[in-house]
């Protein structure tokens, strides 16, 4: 999936988390960033620092 805002990849983040329990350790996100790579990251993951992966 690639989200485009005037021609360029827009950097975004969703995420998969259950009604109940903790949306960090509970939680997956799939993290889109500008260069167009695309992380998965599983419950209690966390991701490098960047200002597009900030939970």
């Amino acid at each position: 999936m690639f989200i485009f805002s005037s021609a360029e990849i827009t950097p975004f983040t969703l995420s998969f988390f259950p009604e109940e329990g903790d949306a960090f350790n509970d939680g997956w996100r799939i993290i889109g960033k500008e260069t167009g790579e695309i992380e998965l990251l599983a419950p209690g993951e966390e991701a490098e620092d960047d200002d597009n992966t900030k939970f």
